[in-house]
């Protein structure tokens, strides 16, 4: 049914005020970024019955945009596929499932979201119809997937919003040659686009052929970066000091020291006091070999903390082979046997497990950090794994310092900070 009047209009919502659906935005080009994209037409599944909605497509009339924000504050329950690209363009969404997102969290199954399987620059040149076919598959997909586990629901709706408020507020460059100049929008900002659908549960960030996560500090390409607020401004980096360690320090209630975790590791190592620069840099190899690859019996009789996470690896091994999931550490959603392959082995397990407890603590911290810079001028742009980037304007400097206790969760996580004019010249103070 094609909804063209006030009145269809209306009855729709009433619909879905009591109805589960399934609701999926269509936008204009396929390949741009949904901070400049327009949302093409509005498909909805209620009661076994489709309803197509335009907003731009010109198979039908044009329903006001406002329309959108209306369908998905509506009170049933609404299966979506993809909360962070709809936070652009609808203000509210409520009693939603990100089923992409779920399903491929729950069972690596990655929804196909392309409206046809040939490449369009422009979808208002695919006939109306065509989408349908699609956003019928979309619905036969939802059929067929169990009700998804409460805690990774939670999950996926904190971090969609945590990665929407970073991703949102843009990256102020000048002379920017990582991608083509297109990238760059008449503000001067440049917009990464995160993506959660990875194996390893750790977010990536790219587009446009530019990894964010991963720009070179040695070869000038993070040089471009620059404050939005000028000379007011500076870039602010807050750096996670040995992050895995810590977590799983602080997770087994192990007594670690609040200096750096890896020169009291290297002490242990080479059996001295004192580390020299290539003594603890050789201690840090040493240590991650270990936690990825495998603590043998020697370590293990010499480094106390290394036998407690040799004994963890065990625990988390034995809970896989007997259930074929282990549930992580803070939101208790399980990892399961399909993101492991076929043969993992006990450190594997762990290495997952570890790696998510990475990412879901980040997802809580990103949340309390957003919700402080609210009503600031200061902004959250970059976020790497263990480490986060500001842009701050020099009235909300202390802003940021009144952030620590949120950010290292009162001293259990201790933090190096960095700053400059410009992101490749970060300097420690």
């Amino acid at each position: 049914m094609f909804i063209e009047t006030p009145h269809e209009a209306k009855s729709l919502l009433g619909v879905l005020e009591t109805n589960s659906s399934v609701v999926h935005v269509y936008y204009q080009y396929p390949d741009m970024h949904p901070s400049e994209n327009k949302p093409l037409a509005l498909f909805v599944n209620v009661l076994g019955k489709s309803y197509i909605v335009s907003f731009g497509h010109p198979d039908l009339i044009e329903m006001p945009s406002d329309y959108l924000n209306m369908v998905f504050k509506t009170k049933g329950t609404k299966f979506i596929f993809d909360r962070k690209k709809l936070l652009y363009h609808v203000s509210d969404i409520r009693n939603a499932v990100d089923a992409r997102v779920c399903s491929y969290l729950d069972s690596k199954t990655d929804l196909n979201l392309n409206p046809t399987s040939q490449r369009y620059a422009d979808v208002r040149s695919v006939p109306i119809m065509i989408i349908l076919s699609h956003f019928k598959e979309l619905c036969n997909s939802v059929r067929d997937i169990e009700t998804f586990d409460s805690n990774l629901v939670s999950y996926e709706y904190d971090f969609s919003n945590a990665l929407f408020e970073v991703e949102r507020t843009g990256m102020y460059v000048e002379d920017f040659k990582l991608g083509s100049e297109s990238l760059v929008n008449s503000d001067g900002m440049v917009f990464g686009q995160y993506n959660m659908l990875t194996p390893t549960g750790r977010p990536s960030n790219s587009y446009g052929n530019v990894n964010y996560v991963a720009l070179n500090k040695k070869n000038g390409q993070r040089d471009c970066f620059k404050s939005r607020f000028g000379d007011d401004g500076l870039l602010v980096m807050v750096d996670y000091e040995s992050y895995h360690l810590r977590l799983i320090g602080n997770f087994l209630k192990y007594d670690l020291p609040d200096t750096s975790i890896h020169e009291y590791l290297g002490r242990l190592y080479h059996g001295k006091h004192e580390l020299n620069e290539d003594e603890y840099e050789l201690s840090k190899k040493i240590t991650f070999n270990l936690i990825y690859g495998g603590i043998d019996d020697d370590i293990k009789n010499n480094v106390p903390f290394m036998k407690e996470i040799a004994n963890y690896v065990d625990v988390v091994w034995n809970e896989y082979s007997s259930n074929g999931y282990v549930n992580t550490w803070f939101y208790k959603r399980k990892i399961k046997s399909c993101f492991l392959g076929e043969s993992p082995s006990p450190y594997k397990v762990f290495n997952y497990l570890l790696q998510a407890a990475e990412t879901e603590r980040n997802c809580r911290i990103i949340g309390r950090i957003n919700e402080h810079l609210d009503s600031a001028r200061a902004r959250f742009i970059l976020y790497t794994y263990d480490s986060f980037l500001f842009d701050v304007p020099r009235e909300d400097f202390d802003l940021i310092k009144k952030m620590y206790p949120v950010i290292t969760s009162n001293g259990e996580y201790p933090v190096r900070t960095y700053l400059g004019q410009n992101y490749g010249g970060l300097r420690q103070i």
